[in-house]
């Protein structure tokens, strides 16, 4: 379950991403095994389909790209707790998106639908951010007797969560072991108090605070050199956006340049905070059993729990597909249960 203020994705959907996964190079939307796993879900169709924790709609999107075209048939609502305005963010037009509506603010666990009156509910890398023996009755209630429920989850054996927590790793040594923004903002302190180079350079804090800065440029490029980690490439793109403030070029004095580093680190903590948000909301093994077992006490027949496993990313997420009352998913045989891992 998500421990995250709502505002801090807020302002995560409001850099206009498309998906939850910044830098992961989807090229505006989930490509590959994930687009197949959703396709598969919609071949048969669906009246009224509901993405839950929607975001900025990556879902959304791909559903009304498959039931949509050429012509609007099926409601699509994108349904989330944070203030998103997926529109206006992305600049997409609603005229050209009739039947894509979203609702923002909304709790999943109290969804503002009639009982028994959508056909297919579905979320990725959302839904295990809720408490779930409260969200799959709520889903369950508004379903149709007939309806289906198709979900990607966030789990202990996913490649996210190894990437991410390495991630983390990264960002502790810039803001705890280097503290590298509070250095940075110490030279600025020292630029903002001079008219020239002559005079930084003869403060009797240069220096010192030359010296511990370098140190941990030094620290932190040791660092880089000797990981093998990929993620660790988000390191130099942090410095040399802090270089960059800095530049010859740049004026000595420059009164935005300290709210311009406080700016970086508070992107930084934000993704520290997401980052743990998403530990927090990966669910165990066990967890995806109790899933499966919520799922089918509301009635509903497994039909696949799996991982899906992307060429470019490896282990995205468990994968979770389920009818109910003879909903034809996709031709798919009702399986028993299983493990799924």
């Amino acid at each position: 379950m998500s421990q995250l203020d709502p505002r801090n994705w807020d302002n995560f959907w409001k850099r206009a991403n498309v998906t939850s996964m910044e830098g992961a190079d989807f090229r505006g939307n989930y490509d590959l095994e994930i687009l197949d796993f959703w396709k598969n879900q919609f071949s048969k169709g669906a009246d009224h389909v509901v993405d839950l924790a929607t975001g900025n709609g990556a879902l959304v999107w791909i559903v009304n790209d498959l039931l949509n075209s050429p012509e609007p048939r099926s409601r699509i609502t994108g349904v989330d707790l944070a203030s998103t305005s997926p529109f206006e963010t992305l600049k997409r037009r609603p005229a050209d998106y009739p039947l894509v509506k979203f609702v923002q603010n909304t709790s999943i666990e109290a969804l503002p639908f009639k009982d028994d009156s959508i056909d297919f509910i579905i979320s990725q890398w959302g839904l295990e951010y809720s408490t779930l023996c409260n969200t799959i009755p709520e889903a369950s209630r508004v379903l149709k007797p007939k309806a289906r429920m198709a979900f990607i989850c966030h789990y202990e054996g996913s490649s996210i969560l190894k990437d991410t927590t390495m991630k983390l790793e990264k960002f502790t040594v810039l803001l705890e072991k280097e503290v590298v923004f509070e250095r940075y903002l110490e030279l600025d302190a020292l630029y903002n108090s001079h008219t020239s180079q002559k005079g930084v350079q003869s403060d009797p804090r240069h220096s010192r605070i030359v010296g511990s800065l370098n140190q941990a440029l030094y620290s932190i490029q040791h660092y880089i050199g000797r990981s093998t980690d990929p993620s660790i490439n988000v390191l130099p793109k942090i410095l040399n956006n802090l270089s960059e403030l800095f530049a010859p070029r740049q004026p000595l004095k420059q009164p935005r340049r300290a709210k311009d580093i406080l700016k970086l680190k508070d992107n930084v903590l934000a993704s520290v905070a997401r980052i743990e948000d998403l530990r927090a909301a990966a669910l165990s093994y066990d967890e995806c059993d109790e899933l499966e077992a919520l799922i089918t006490e509301a009635g509903f027949a497994m039909v696949e729990r799996k991982p899906i496993v992307h060429s470019r990313l490896g282990n995205v997420g468990m994968a979770f597909a389920a009818a109910r009352g003879g909903a034809d998913l996709n031709g798919s045989k009702i399986r028993g249960h299983s493990a799924g891992r």
